[in-house]
């Protein structure tokens, strides 16, 4: 029984790395291989969030209007969320949209 257990969960896991094929280019980024450790997709996210954090700064001192500039911060975070996620795990990936779409409705 465990091994059907482990059997189903790979199997899970191995269709959700179709996602990352079917991912739009990122210009200027570009992806590592899936499946990494948990602590080098918080990296990468991290990452992509600096990249946000100076685009935005950029921004403002080119008098860009905030709410623009809003928009694109939560923007460029809820794509960095969803990169992320493709970077590790495919099955937890795929776990936390679900628990995205019953949470927030996304």
């Amino acid at each position: 029984r465990t091994i059907a257990v482990l059997l189903v969960i790979f199997a899970i896991d191995i269709t959700c790395v179709a996602q990352r094929a079917s991912m739009p280019e990122l210009p200027g980024w570009t992806l590592p291989p899936a499946g990494l450790p948990a602590a080098s997709v918080r990296e990468a996210y991290h990452g992509m969030i600096e990249g946000s954090r100076q685009r935005v700064n950029k921004g403002e001192q080119e008098g860009e209007a905030p709410c623009a500039l809003a928009r694109q911060a939560v923007n460029d975070r809820h794509e960095a969320r969803l990169v992320a996620r493709l970077l590790g795990s495919g099955l937890v990936a795929a776990l936390l949209q679900v628990r995205d779409a019953f949470v927030y409705g996304t």
